[in-house]
């Protein structure tokens, strides 16, 4: 039976749980920084009902972005935590598709959500990155 939990995730707890997850894909820097980021600055929520899965055999399937993270920035979050999830539901967790600047924009009302992600990725790369026009 799955049971799902409030637990305060230490960086130790997150690297407890972070010892048994031979199946997940491998961790991408960017995504652990922004997150770490994030919980630094205070700006984490954790009242998304997104929880850390843990499966039958203790295995992590689902979390480890968020636990290296905690682990990086060196800061505790109370977050939900599911244990007890079947291995073979493995397969179909985290295969959503990743919102996109587009989908962010709208959802917060902003208008031309479609242009103006585009905009700012233009100035990033020719203001930011220093690229000229021409070699893009």
């Amino acid at each position: 039976m799955i049971t799902f939990t409030r637990e305060v995730i230490t960086p130790e707890v997150a690297k407890s749980l972070m010892e048994n997850h031979p199946l997940n894909r491998r961790p991408k820097q960017r995504i652990i920084d922004l997150y770490a980021a994030e919980i630094a600055a205070g700006k984490w929520k954790t009242e998304t009902a997104e929880p850390i899965k843990i499966g039958t055999d203790g295995s992590l399937l689902d979390g480890q972005h968020r636990l290296l993270a905690i682990i990086k920035s060196k800061i505790p979050l109370t977050l939900y935590v599911a244990r007890n999830i079947p291995l073979e539901s493995f397969d179909v967790l985290d295969t959503g598709t990743v919102r996109n600047a587009s989908d962010v924009f709208k959802i917060k009302g902003i208008p031309h959500e479609n242009i103006l992600p585009s905009i700012i990725g233009m100035y990033n790369v020719l203001k930011i990155e220093g690229r000229s026009p021409m070699s893009i």
